[in-house]
């Protein structure tokens, strides 16, 4: 949940913190963290406290494409008594806050076990989670997968979230390993030679049975084209490329096909706004679904982004790899596509694991089992 590199912001060529929420005031030394990934240490977190507030900066050592990268994000917190009253966070997309009352448990813990309001750092929620507090060792299951945390007298020690750690260390790791998501996180499987026509998907996730149904354009019902939302930046670039489709069906086909085309499919650190990567061109799935999930909604359209793993014939070998597209609602029926591979509907090989690639790569990073079966 909180150990996890995919909240990041791209590196910049002067301060990297521009925008970043200010270190609290009065606040106490510097708490250095190693973040490892598989035993390779591949990032560090910088840690500062207050009695009532702490800031947390985080950077990483990525590989994207080929090509190293630093990433880098940033957290304000604060508290009365460990109890959250603000929790603001910093990335590529700007600041977003959580005003309310909850536990961020790898900052501050609950007095003792119980349920309790807990953050979730994805959706900026407090949710209720049953939260196990023990002579310093706290556990508890987040949105993306158990966390387990240990506190000495002076604040946290270590942090566990599958293959992700977080441990304290005398000073700032010096040498990082590049992190690869995408062979951290791939999933072999047998070659499919069906994938890109496959109708069903059987997959195993975390032993329980899942399948997937990619549904024909025959079975959603034909609706009429909403009119575009008045005042949405994107609306008129939406109603541009719907244009005069005979139904959403179509209109979500032209702005699949649109998206599809208009992206360079390149990796880029972090994740673009809409607006940006359609204006310059660039992005892969992340800022593919990211961009057609914008145009819809412009058009009137019911869309929201879906993150998880798709089959590919790669680099890699044959093998199921994180990826993010999208889902529309047409009278009532929900439909996966593509936009990054241009697909309207997606096929069954698209395994859905959160709503999101960031929410979806929490969960493999944080140690879901996966296993696919079948697609035809």
């Amino acid at each position: 949940m909180i150990l996890l590199p995919m909240v990041v912001a791209a590196c910049t060529s002067s301060d990297p913190w521009a925008g970043a929420p200010p270190l609290p005031g009065g606040a106490g030394p510097v708490e250095w963290f190693a973040i490892s990934v598989g035993g390779d240490i591949v990032g560090h977190e910088e840690r500062v406290r207050s009695d009532s507030a702490m800031s947390r900066r985080r950077t990483w050592s990525l590989h994207l494409a080929g090509a190293p990268m630093t990433l880098r994000s940033a957290t304000r917190i604060e508290h009365e008594h460990g109890l959250v009253s603000q929790y603001v966070r910093w990335d590529t997309e700007g600041e977003r806050a959580f005003v309310g009352a909850a536990w961020v448990p790898d900052a501050v813990s609950p007095p003792h076990s119980g349920l309790w309001p807990v953050l979730d750092p994805w959706s900026l929620e407090a949710l209720a989670r049953n939260v196990s507090v023990a002579d310093g060792a706290v556990s508890w299951t987040g949105s993306s997968g158990p966390v387990r945390v240990r506190f000495a007298r002076d604040g946290l020690q270590t942090a566990v979230q599958g293959a992700v750690r977080l441990d304290r260390v005398p000073e700032r790791p010096v040498v990082l390993s590049a992190f690869d998501p995408v062979a951290h996180l791939w999933v072999p499987t047998a070659p499919q030679p069906r994938a890109r026509r496959s109708l069903v998907g059987s997959f195993e996730v975390d032993g329980a049975p899942v399948r997937v149904d990619a549904p024909i354009w025959a079975e959603v019902p034909a609706r009429a084209v909403p009119p575009t939302v008045v005042g949405d930046p994107l609306a008129a670039l939406a109603a541009e490329v719907v244009g005069d489709a005979r139904d959403q069906r179509e209109a979500v086909q032209r702005l699949v096909r649109y998206v599809a085309t208009a992206l360079d499919g390149v990796p880029t650190p972090g994740s673009m706004r809409a607006v940006d990567a359609l204006r310059s061109g660039r992005g892969d799935c992340d800022e593919a679904a990211t961009a057609f999930v914008e145009l819809a909604r412009a058009a009137g359209l019911a869309a929201e982004p879906v993150g998880g793993l798709v089959y590919v014939a790669g680099a890699l070998g044959p093998g199921l790899v994180p990826h993010a597209w999208a889902q529309v609602r047409i009278g009532g029926v929900s439909v996966a596509v593509d936009p990054a591979l241009g697909q309207a509907p997606a096929d069954a090989s698209h395994l859905p694991l959160g709503a999101g690639a960031a929410q979806a790569a929490a969960r493999l990073a944080a140690g879901v089992s996966v296993r696919l079966v079948e697609l035809r």
